[in-house]
């Protein structure tokens, strides 16, 4: 029969493990004077063509540069040009296909 203190004393030491390695691999914070072109949402929106509910999507997907400023989302306009010049072509096309779609519903629908 197992020691249920030896058990718990075991999950303990691997939680503090995780923890440790959690902390010790933490991306390097971001030094804002570095990225002095930093802009909104909106301003994002204009730098890619993409609509603001598209960009929220990549963001959750981590598809597009972004850093978070407090409780607010920022872009790097040259990370934002470095990102489509580097050629996202998957995401790009569907940013296409989706205004392509769109077009389409708006001229059926008379609009």
């Amino acid at each position: 029969m197992t020691n249920p203190f030896e058990l718990i004393e075991t999950k303990l030491t691997n939680i503090e493990t995780l923890l440790q390695d959690l902390k010790t691999n933490q991306p390097a914070p971001v030094h804002l004077e570095a990225l002095p072109d930093l802009i909104k949402i909106k301003e994002a929106e204009a730098e890619t063509g993409f609509k603001k509910g598209y960009i929220y999507e990549l963001v959750s997907k981590q598809a597009i540069p972004f850093h978070k400023v407090g409780n607010s989302l920022r872009f790097s306009r040259t990370e934002l040009r470095n990102w489509i010049k580097a050629g996202r072509p998957a995401i790009l096309q569907q940013a296409v296909e989706n205004l392509a779609t769109e077009h389409i519903l708006n001229k059926k629908k008379g609009g």
